[in-house]
């Protein structure tokens, strides 16, 4: 089954991203990206401290897969780099 891609913005990541299952807010709501979070999704992202832990380690596997791309401020860019390395694993 193919996807249709989606650009995933800050505006759309909950209907998107969440909404489809592709990640939580524990998963993204880590780091650098918690700042972007909102309150509401913080509370869910720090609720569950496992979960929290193991979103970590597997953002940072994900995270190390796609070092050679270069910073960038802008949060919809990233995060759709972030889960194309994720989906190539």
């Amino acid at each position: 089954m193919l996807l249709v891609p989606v650009s995933v913005t800050k505006d759309n990541v909950a209907e998107t991203v969440i909404a489809d299952g592709f990640r939580t807010w524990a998963e993204i709501c880590i780091g650098d990206f918690a700042q972007y979070c909102p309150a509401d999704a913080m509370m869910e992202a720090t609720g569950d401290a496992s979960a929290t832990m193991e979103a970590t380690a597997d953002m940072s596997a994900t995270m190390e897969a796609t070092a050679d791309m270069a910073a960038t401020p802008d949060m919809a860019a990233t995060m759709e780099a972030t889960m194309e390395a994720t989906a190539a694993q």
